[in-house]
C-alpha cells in the first residue's frame, strides 16, 4: 500500500505533459484505490507545471492563464458544467489546485 500527495510518488514520467500524465494515469488504474491512495495537496505538486510544460520561465500571468484553460479541460471530461472564464479568473490556487487534483478520484 501507497500513499502520496503527489504523482510522482507512485510513478516515474509525472513530469509529462497533462496527456501523457492522463495515459499514465489511466495505464495504472488497477492501482488507484487498491494499493495506491492519493491524499490531494492542492498547494504544490508537479501537477502545477505540468498545465504549462514545466516551463516556469513563462511569465506568471501566461502560468496562471494555462493552469485555468487546463482546468476547464478537465470539467469538460465529464460533460460537467464548463468553468466560467470569469469564475476560473476568480480561482485562488489552491482552490484550482484542489479540482485539478480531485479529477483523480472520479471514475
Amino acid at each position: 500500500m501507497v500513499f502520496g500527495d503527489n504523482f510522482g510518488d507512485f510513478v516515474d514520467g509525472y513530469k509529462g505533459s497533462i496527456a501523457e500524465r492522463q495515459a499514465l494515469y489511466e495505464k495504472n488504474d488497477a492501482m488507484w484505490g487498491r494499493k495506491w491512495y492519493m491524499i490531494a495537496n492542492p498547494t504544490y505538486g508537479s501537477w502545477e507545471s505540468a498545465a504549462f510544460g514545466h516551463n516556469w520561465r513563462k511569465p506568471g500571468a501566461e502560468r496562471r492563464q494555462m493552469k485555468h484553460q487546463a482546468l476547464e479541460a478537465w470539467a469538460d471530461v465529464k460533460n460537467k458544467a464548463s468553468i466560467k472564464k470569469d469564475a476560473a479568473a476568480d480561482c485562488n490556487r489552491s482552490a484550482a489546485a484542489f479540482l485539478f487534483m480531485s479529477r483523480l478520484f472520479q471514475s
